[in-house]
């Protein structure tokens, strides 16, 4: 292995890392906003045991092989219009009563 390949490694795992640590933020904001106080502890516990059982990802993949990708992705997409549509429908029925108790600061 090379001297370029070894420093290569070293600078994508670091991208790599503020990925993840982005990704660990805004799961936290977004369980945050969601879920209520009493079905938090739950939601965390289930997206904590998600990140962490996250590297038996590594060993399914090399035994199924590179189209476990794209099941992925299409549950990403589903994720996607999924939070979405709840994001709407929160927002369609609290909007007035959550803009009465947390008015805009520029208001």
């Amino acid at each position: 292995m090379s001297c370029f390949k070894k420093y290569l490694d070293i600078v994508a795992r670091a991208f790599q890392a503020c990925g993840v640590a982005v990704v660990i933020c805004i799961g936290n904001g977004i369980i945050s906003d969601i879920f209520s106080d009493h079905e938090q502890g739950q939601a965390y516990g289930i997206f904590i045991f998600g990140r962490e059982a996250g590297g038996a990802g590594g060993v399914i993949g090399s035994s199924v092989g590179a189209l476990l990708i794209y099941p992925n992705v299409a549950l990403l997409v589903f994720n996607k219009v999924v939070m979405t549509i709840t994001l709407y429908i929160q927002n369609l029925l609290l909007g007035d009563l959550l803009s009465a108790a947390y008015p805009h600061p520029l208001d």
